[in-house]
């Protein structure tokens, strides 16, 4: 589904806002914006990114995912350069990548891993084209045996560390907003509270409370840790569409809920910058 659809099947699902969100890169942003506007929804530019993040304590560094959210204006040409060289690394990666699992015979190209999900390319992408041509069994097992972490075609991110990624879009009139944050917690039961405050101490303004892989009561929670810090809460779907089954467009926590509308009416009183 394209970001022009997207749009319109966001409207014909009677959605109030719609925000698009791609990975280290505003092109969705920027084909949807006008067909969303026109089939009045509210449209705010979007992206996510990725960075890590050090752990307390001085132990190893830890994936965190930034949404930057820009309610009042579209982010500037310096914002996007940025993007752009985050982009060309993620591009690198993915070379990487193939040459890596060509070494050990699994002839999986760039143009199989578009042909399996298209858009900006990530690990997901090369598991699915693994599975489609039949050197893995299932999503998990192409992770488990090439692209996790530990596993032989397993390229690391060149990611930027939290703070400098939040400093970049503050000072791009964006909202720094931790993504998904129940998977950074779930990795470290008990530290919760302390992570997110760490993220905010460095610039996080805001946590996405509702998700869908969050249930009603993880969103409760990371709604209630959020107003204890003062931070704004968001919420969005993750809709990948074939990339994430499951997943529907407008809805979070397993499908069983919509994210209340004031969240996006705080989110455009907060502003930018």
């Amino acid at each position: 589904m394209g970001p022009r659809e997207l749009a319109a099947e966001a409207a014909r699902l009677g959605l109030r806002a719609l925000a698009i969100t791609d990975h280290d890169t505003l092109r969705g942003c920027d084909e949807a914006a006008d067909a969303a506007r026109e089939a009045g929804l509210d449209f705010i530019h979007g992206v996510e990114i990725s960075t890590w993040l050090r752990l307390p304590g001085g132990r190893a560094r830890a994936s965190a995912h930034l949404l930057a959210y820009f309610p009042q204006t579209e982010p500037g040409a310096s914002f996007r350069r940025w993007l752009q060289e985050l982009h060309e690394s993620r591009v690198a990666r993915n070379l990487e990548m193939t040459g890596r699992l060509k070494a050990l015979g699994v002839e999986v190209g760039v143009g199989d891993v578009v042909a399996a999900g298209g858009g900006v390319l990530g690990r997901p992408h090369f598991a699915r084209a693994l599975v489609s041509k039949g050197h893995a069994a299932d999503i998990r097992d192409a992770f488990d045996r090439y692209l996790g972490e530990g596993a032989p075609a397993y390229v690391p991110r060149r990611a930027p560390w939290l703070p400098d990624a939040a400093e970049r879009i503050v000072g791009s009139g964006g909202i720094p907003v931790l993504a998904h944050p129940v998977r950074l917690f779930r990795g470290h039961p008990g530290e919760a509270g302390q992570l997110l405050r760490m993220t905010a101490e460095q610039g996080v303004r805001g946590i996405e409370a509702w998700h869908s892989e969050h249930s009603e009561a993880e969103a409760d929670f990371c709604r209630q840790l959020a107003e204890r810090l003062g931070l704004l809460v968001t919420g969005g779907s993750d809709f990948h569409g074939d990339c994430k089954p499951g997943f529907q467009l407008g809805y979070v926590c397993g499908g069983k809920a919509r994210v209340p509308d004031w969240v996006v009416d705080r989110l455009r009183e907060a502003g930018g910058g």
